[in-house]
């Protein structure tokens, strides 16, 4: 797998295969990659049955810009990914008078290069933290660059508890 990174940030990877009968196993993780080609595992073709799949999936290291790059195909074959630009830095505002304190916002431009979709992780930086991740699809955000990713507020539904959600005042990153 040659790993395209033209702003020089440390990745990872992992090479996954999923089978036709929906399993699912986890043959090689790279660590940390600073080297250009990297080795990918997988099942070889003669083995394979219709609906297998191999999966490469890279992450950035970058923790407030993280950037992630998945391509797959039935067999394992030479192949160059690359991660684009660096995304620019979200505007993120939080709850404000009666909004519940985990609803948050967070609103940017995606470059051209992320055309998937978009997600907003935030966890608290204090002791024994709490998360919230939400996924948006490009198509959710509609045809332009533009997002705007809100934390649904799910008090209202049954069985939800606000213990899952983030403290009020907590500081996020």
């Amino acid at each position: 797998m040659t790993l395209r990174n033209p702003n020089g940030v440390t990745d990872f990877g992992a090479s996954n295969f999923l089978t036709a009968d929906g399993l699912n196993a986890l043959f090689h993780v790279t660590g940390t990659c600073t080297a250009i080609n990297n080795a990918c595992y997988g099942v070889p073709a003669d083995t394979l049955v219709a609906g297998d799949l191999h999966q490469f999936v890279a992450t950035t290291s970058t923790v407030s810009g993280r950037r992630a790059v998945i391509t797959d195909g039935s067999t394992v074959g030479i192949r160059a990914i690359a991660f684009g630009p660096a995304l620019a830095t979200p505007n993120v505002s939080g709850g404000t008078g009666g909004t519940p304190p985990w609803v948050a916002r967070a609103t940017g431009t995606l470059p051209a290069d992320d055309v998937a979709r978009g997600s907003l992780h935030l966890r608290e930086t204090i002791a024994d933290p709490r998360a919230i991740m939400m996924v948006a699809t490009r198509g959710w955000f509609g045809s332009g660059s533009a997002y705007d990713i809100t934390v649904t507020d799910l008090s209202a539904a049954s069985g939800f508890t606000a213990f899952w959600t983030l403290r009020r005042g907590a500081t996020v990153r």
